[in-house]
């Protein structure tokens, strides 16, 4: 016999004797479990060593879940920041590659013949101190272009000039006198 049944007809008042006293005895059992299960010990050393245990747990779970999650962010930053640089210098390199017509003594050359121009003196009396190559993107990543920044010294004068690969354009960036 099934109880929805059986309940939904002694609800209605069309249950037969079968099923009223299935119906009763159901509610008994159900009573029963229920004066059992709300009947159990409130306070004790036993409830006390389960309330520490699972107040332990619980801490502990909290931990790994703390702790998952602060990898977990740490793992999609990295990610992120992979795939941002990745993005960049993947287009910006090539660019530049692509858009740098004067290679490294090209630029030297420039950067010699527009100091002798500018300060009326004989190139060769530049001593080379120091070349670098930077990527500069400040036109946008896909017309990214190397600039030589190059120190050439004369003396005890210190001279910063910077050369842009792509078009060849020269300026002093800076002029030091060292005694």
């Amino acid at each position: 016999m099934n109880f929805k049944e059986a309940y939904q007809h002694f609800l209605e008042g069309t249950a037969t004797d079968a099923e009223i006293e299935y119906v009763r005895m159901e509610m008994k059992r159900a009573r029963e479990v229920d004066s059992i299960l709300g009947h159990a010990p409130e306070s004790g050393i036993f409830n006390e060593a389960e309330t520490d245990t699972i107040k332990k747990a619980k801490n502990r779970f909290n931990f790994k879940n703390t702790v998952r999650m602060i990898v977990v962010v740490l793992c999609v930053l990295f990610c992120l920041a992979a795939a941002i640089c990745g993005y960049i210098f993947g287009t910006a390199i090539p660019a530049a590659k692509r858009n740098s017509v004067l290679s490294k003594d090209q630029a030297l050359t420039a950067a010699e013949d527009y100091l002798s121009e500018s300060l009326v003196k004989d190139a060769s009396g530049f001593f080379v101190y120091d070349i670098d190559r930077h990527l500069y993107t400040g036109h946008g990543l896909k017309n990214a272009v190397y600039c030589y920044e190059i120190e050439l010294r004369d003396g005890i004068t210190e001279y910063e000039v910077t050369v842009n690969a792509g078009s060849g354009y020269v300026t002093i960036t800076d002029i030091d006198h060292h005694d």
